[in-house]
């Protein structure tokens, strides 16, 4: 049963997801390669305040769901690490530009893993795809070459958050996210 599923028709939801976000540092360099790959055309950026790395995305999920999730995450178990953002590139068919390592560290898939272990008591299945760490850089974006690499950028991570992602004020706007509660990696 996925999140969606979880959820009474009735009772205000939040589209809800975990994640990594960088620190300063991480998020300008990020900022910078985003910079470096989209010149020009009809790529819409994600500003730099909104980049992140997501974990598992809960969906739209109720005040009761969205507590459960907040109890569990507590439980997981995972150390810090180190991971190293050294490649960028883009998947056509949707438009989007990212960037990622090229070698996905274990203590990462180590904390997807736990994540979605203890998750799965308010209900969240385990993707069915496989987990392939990236961030997303831009939207809409045409003309990209499929992967290339880029001056490694090097984030500390020692905490995950959940995340809340808001509808935008006007038409045009992109979504805005909002950092709901933190959980430190030992």
């Amino acid at each position: 049963m996925s999140a969606e599923t979880s959820v009474s028709g009735s009772a205000k939801r939040e589209r809800l997801f975990f994640a990594l976000w960088p620190d300063e540092a991480t998020r300008l360099g990020l900022n910078e390669v985003a910079a470096g790959l989209l010149t020009s055309g009809t790529a819409r950026r994600v500003a730099a305040t909104d980049l992140h790395l997501t974990l598992a995305f809960l969906g739209a999920v109720d005040e009761a769901a969205r507590r459960c999730f907040e109890r569990t995450a507590s439980r997981v178990q995972a150390g810090s690490f180190s991971l190293t953002i050294d490649r960028a590139g883009c998947w056509a068919r949707r438009g989007i530009v990212w960037a990622a390592p090229s070698a996905q560290p274990a203590a990462l898939a180590l904390l997807v893993e736990r994540l979605y272990a203890v998750l799965a008591g308010c209900g969240l299945a385990s993707e069915a795809r496989r987990y392939r760490a990236h961030i997303t850089l831009a939207r809409n974006a045409r003309y990209i070459k499929r992967r290339v690499e880029i001056a490694p950028l090097r984030w500390d991570i020692d905490r995950f958050c959940l995340v809340a992602a808001r509808p935008p004020r006007a038409a045009a706007a992109p979504g805005r996210y909002e950092i709901l509660k933190y959980w430190k990696l030992s």
